[in-house]
């Protein structure tokens, strides 16, 4: 936005300057004199517009870097979702063989006491 306000503002010199040609050499000033400044003006305006063009290099390497960063973070958070959903699997069927041990548990347990209730017979 500077950049571009610079470059507007020193549009407007030139313009200006331009506009004013006839009258510099009406007040004596040397002709050289005004087409020097003139070209002073096209060269800080130049100067200025190559400023410009290479912050919006960088503004565009920026964003490139940007869509890089962000794209890989997209990666790396379905891989996370992915290994989520693998660990609820596992966390799933651990919880089943668990349940399953824990009956064969209570079934033995109980198998047991009869076997001890029928000898105590």
């Amino acid at each position: 936005r500077n950049e571009r306000d610079r470059v507007l503002a020193l549009d407007e010199a030139l313009r200006r300057e331009q506009e004013d040609a006839p009258s510099d050499e009406e007040e004596g000033l040397c002709v050289s004199d005004a087409t020097r400044r003139r070209h002073q003006l096209c060269d800080d305006r130049d100067r200025e517009l190559q400023a410009a063009q290479k912050s919006l290099q960088d503004a565009d390497e920026a964003v490139v870097n940007a869509q890089r960063h962000l794209k890989d973070a997209k990666r790396r958070a379905e891989e996370c979702e992915q290994e989520i959903e693998e660990s609820m699997l596992e966390l799933a069927a651990a919880d089943a063989e668990l349940a399953n041990t824990e009956a064969v548990y209570a079934a033995a347990s109980s198998v047991l006491s009869d076997l001890a209730k029928a000898k105590e017979k």
